[in-house]
């Protein structure tokens, strides 16, 4: 049986922590201009990509990729979020 190997599966759960991470980022910098928060974001999203790009350079499929990512980001954030009392 031929499945994912175990290293697309890692890259592919470090890029989504990295989307998330930078989604729950991006209200901190307040437009840009809290540097620290900034420099965060724009690190987190550069490395999601790049690990995206290297996800879809060993031949993974775009068309798998994709909607697993889209699904994954937005739950991701809605977990992160603490409840309101």
């Amino acid at each position: 049986m031929s499945g994912i190997p175990l290293r697309i599966i890692v890259l592919f759960v470090v890029a989504a922590a990295g989307q998330v991470t930078a989604i729950g980022l991006l209200p901190r910098t307040q437009g840009f201009t809290h540097v620290a928060y900034t420099i965060g974001c724009i690190v987190s999203f550069s490395l999601s990509l790049w690990l995206i790009a290297r996800i879809l350079q060993s031949g993974v499929n775009l068309g798998i990729l994709v909607p697993l990512m889209s699904a994954v980001s937005p739950l991701g954030r809605r977990c992160r979020r603490s409840p309101r009392w």
